[in-house]
């Protein structure tokens, strides 16, 4: 069903957001945080909202990143990604996790399936020997996360997967 108009919502921080995304009508996260060149240091902004935006509230943050993007594939099984960082919940947020990866570099985008097990992220070159935009999946929840080839030498800002072989 297609909003018939948009109205502003009130997230309860100044702090600037990058991604959202709901599971739902009522349920979503919002991520975001000042970065370099702010007056502040970098820091991690979470936030989810159980009634459609209406009220958010504040999640804690492992790191101390601006985050660029989050996608959840259930109420209870999210990623967000950001300057050098992918952290991941499996329990709604309530607590989240630092991930490792294969390399560190900045992901500005993640992208997630329905199965709770599998998520995409894509970033600036972080594999020095390629210099190709960077492309990481996890078919594990996060266990392990695995490079894949993306064939291109250029900044990668943004993806979607529909599946495990589309995207």
């Amino acid at each position: 069903v297609a909003a018939q108009e948009w109205h502003r919502q009130d997230s309860g921080t100044t702090e600037p957001l990058f991604g959202v995304h709901f599971v739902n009508e009522q349920t979503g996260w919002a991520v975001g945080g000042p970065g370099i060149g702010f007056p502040t240091f970098p820091s991690a902004v979470i936030l989810k909202t159980d009634d459609g935006g209406v009220t958010w509230a504040e999640q804690d943050s492992p790191v101390d990143a601006q985050l660029l993007d989050v996608c959840f594939a259930d109420t209870i099984h999210g990623w967000a990604v950001g300057s050098g960082v992918i952290i991941s919940t499996d329990d709604g947020g309530e607590t989240w996790v630092e991930q490792n990866t294969p390399f560190e570099t900045t992901f500005w985008d993640v992208s997630c399936l329905d199965d709770s097990n599998t998520a995409y992220v894509v970033g600036y070159p972080g594999n020095i020997r390629t210099l190709e935009g960077s492309i990481l999946k996890t078919t594990n929840g996060c266990d392990t996360w695995v490079e894949m080839h993306s064939g291109v030498q250029t900044n990668l800002v943004g993806g979607y997967f529909v599946d495990e072989n589309t995207g």
